[in-house]
């Protein structure tokens, strides 16, 4: 058996490729596969992380709402590792909403932040988490080529990427590391887990198809304000600001520690307005982008000078821009005999308003880890595996993919498209009662995972 290959070891030939074999490989090295790494070593099980890019990424340029459950999930992962976490960003205490017809303010309400939600850098959590991981377990130049179910579990094979090839050929619009492969690995594993990504090959392998665009675009910044000056919002402040005429939503926040964050959607139903931007759109820091921001807010002299003033005063490079898109469901996260799964992005990718992807991710890394310490024992026993694997599916594909679901209403494509039939014609207190719920559903986490028996609209399925 080849050794394990690490970050910037020179790969063997493709013709003599290198081999190895572990008990669990995780193909990404984001929030998802990170976290599952993170939960099965304190379970005792070692799985080694495989990612295409040079090295796990931290320049996300966003903050993660940092949700109850997802809290729970993450400590569920491994004790105390939530605080370490939460010591990063800022928990607001007071949640601000601002409702706006085209630029001009109509309404402004004010609550505290009961609900413990805080605002995280998501460069902290994936600083965290990687650090957390033995170096040697964290492959980084692999980019999964194809799986092949073998007995007792599969062979995964891995294209190996020079350094400058990677960080040359990487796209950030698409978060995909392209480059010729310079070699290859192959690995025998007892579980494959897809963690990577939107564009995932795992989930690509099993015939998913291509991610959604879901008609809006979305812009944000991260920069450290010591001086407060860029971007005006006061210390542990957290606005939402929201205009159904213009079609914006977004939003303005304190992440802590002098970080500011800036988020801005508009709306694009019909494509027409990414088509204009050309080929440079996406990505962070691409040219254009401050000017393409800031001419995607309406009128001038109105309530969104504050949002151009913080768009003007910061580093074009600073900013990130993206196309929001999802996945559609598969009929199953589950290949090989329940030797390969999917999890985060690559099972659920969701649209961000509802601010679950990240958090049904970490519900999932920590259900997985559980179930696979369960189920496949001291030995780690193949058949274990796979009863974990479809006992995970079980539990939390149901819970994932109506949120998902729920998360693309708030998208700009059609409403008789992404809305229920049977939840259409809700009057306006009927529609806060379902999103209340959901949350109270989400909140009470790793409790009625399959559905919430005291709600209307999130029963449990009738067994």
């Amino acid at each position: 058996m080849g050794p394990p290959s690490q970050p910037g070891s020179e790969a063997r030939s493709v013709s003599d490729p290198a081999f190895m074999n572990v008990d669990v490989a995780i193909a990404g090295a984001g929030l998802g596969g990170l976290a599952l790494a993170l939960g099965l070593k304190e379970r005792g099980i070692t799985a080694h992380v495989f990612e295409a890019a040079p090295a796990p990424r931290t320049d996300g340029g966003t903050v993660i709402g940092f949700f109850p459950n997802g809290q729970t999930a993450l400590n569920g992962v491994s004790p105390g590792l939530t605080d370490r976490i939460k010591a990063r960003g800022n928990r607001c205490p007071s949640l601000t909403s601002i409702r706006l017809c085209d630029g001009v303010l109509e309404e402004e309400l004010k609550r505290d932040n009961q609900s413990g939600i805080a605002m995280v850098p998501w460069k902290d959590f994936q600083e965290i988490l990687a650090s957390s991981i033995p170096p040697e377990q964290i492959h980084c130049n692999h980019r999964l080529q194809k799986f092949t179910p073998v007995e007792g579990g599969v062979e995964a094979v891995f294209d190996i990427i020079g350094d400058s090839d990677a960080r040359e050929n990487y796209s950030a619009s698409s978060n995909a590391y392209g480059g010729a492969a310079i070699g290859q690995l192959t690995v025998r594993t007892k579980l494959l887990v897809g963690a990577d990504g939107i564009r995932s090959n795992v989930r690509k392998a099993m015939g998913g198809k291509p991610p959604q665009y879901l008609g809006d675009l979305h812009w944000n910044l991260l920069v450290h304000d010591p001086d407060e000056t860029m971007v005006p919002i006061k210390d542990e402040s957290h606005m939402r600001f929201a205009d159904e005429k213009a079609g914006i939503v977004g939003f303005l926040s304190d992440a802590g520690h002098k970080w500011r964050f800036l988020s801005v959607r508009k709306a694009d139903p019909d494509g027409k307005i990414v088509a204009g931007y050309g080929p440079e759109f996406g990505g962070l820091g691409k040219p254009g982008v401050k000017e393409r921001a800031i001419g995607a807010l309406p009128g001038s002299d109105n309530w969104y000078d504050v949002v151009r003033e913080t768009l003007r005063n910061v580093a074009e490079s600073d900013i990130f821009e993206r196309r929001i898109m999802d996945n559609v469901a598969l009929d199953t996260w589950v290949a090989a005999d329940g030797h390969v799964v999917l999890i985060g992005d690559a099972a659920h990718a969701m649209h961000p308003i509802v601010g679950q992807g990240a958090m049904q991710t970490f519900e999932d890394a920590h259900q997985l880890a559980e179930l696979l310490k369960k189920e496949a024992g001291p030995d780690f026993s193949t058949d274990g595996v796979a009863t974990a694997v479809h006992r995970f599916e079980k539990v939390k594909k149901r819970r994932a993919e109506l949120v998902q679901a729920f998360s693309r209403e708030a998208s700009s494509l059609p409403k008789e498209v992404t809305v229920p039939a049977e939840y259409q014609d809700l009057s306006g207190p009927e529609k806060l009662q379902r999103f209340s719920q959901l949350n109270t559903w989400m909140q009470r986490y790793p409790d009625v995972l399959g559905g919430d028996p005291d709600s209307v609209y999130w029963k449990p399925l009738e067994s």
